[in-house]
């Protein structure tokens, strides 16, 4: 009886260990898993600055409106000072690819180096490439899912250049997918041949 009651308590073990295991592996999965755009949006390592601008900028509607997925493949073009670094690359990194296509004001000693040097634990959540009008190969063709930008726009179209820029995001874009687009209004009192937002950068997106 004693035999046979420690043979079937080791088979009980047998069973048990195995499925202990299992749980404790779901259980460490979850807590590891990719946190959500709302998670990432909320996240406490982001700046104080950045946060307190959300009201105004209102980056998990305006992220949840572009459609982003986190298995995506996102280009963000020109940084600036990383906002929208510190939500992506959280959130792109278990399931996406987060590529920041910089330009000539993102090198160092930029506003951009100056937070990268602040929040080390972003080191190795993305790539990057060089995007500007002497770089217009960013990107393979038709490789991304979704092509960010931020308040550039203006900045292309003033400097004459925007078929171009836009062109170049056009191919690197898959069919179907997402170029997203937040600019500036234009000032009311300023000459608006050169500055308009609306109707002439749509014109001169070209697509499919």
């Amino acid at each position: 009886m004693i035999f046979a009651q420690k043979l079937s308590e080791r088979n009980i073990m047998k069973a048990v260990y195995p499925l202990a295991c299992a749980i404790s592996m779901i259980v460490s999965g979850n807590a590891l898993a990719a946190p959500t755009l709302e998670q990432s949006v909320h996240a406490t390592t982001r700046d104080a600055r950045f946060v307190a601008r959300d009201q105004i900028r209102h980056p998990l509607e305006e992220l949840q409106f572009f459609g982003l997925r986190p298995d995506a493949n996102v280009i963000e073009i020109w940084p600036g000072g990383g906002y929208w670094t510190q939500i992506l690359a959280p959130y792109l990194h278990e399931k996406g690819a987060y590529t920041l296509a910089l330009g000539r004001e993102d090198q160092a000693g930029s506003a951009f180096s100056k937070m990268m040097e602040a929040h080390p634990e972003l080191k190795g959540t993305f790539k990057t490439t060089q995007f500007d009008g002497e770089h217009l190969d960013f990107a393979p063709p038709a490789s991304a899912d979704f092509v960010l930008t931020f308040r550039n726009l203006h900045n292309w179209m003033e400097a004459g250049n925007a078929p171009q820029m836009l062109a170049a995001i056009h191919r690197v874009l898959k069919t179907g997918g997402i170029f997203g687009v937040e600019d500036h209004r234009g000032h009311t009192n300023a000459p608006q041949a050169r500055m308009r937002r609306t109707d002439t950068s749509v014109s001169l997106m070209p697509l499919p």
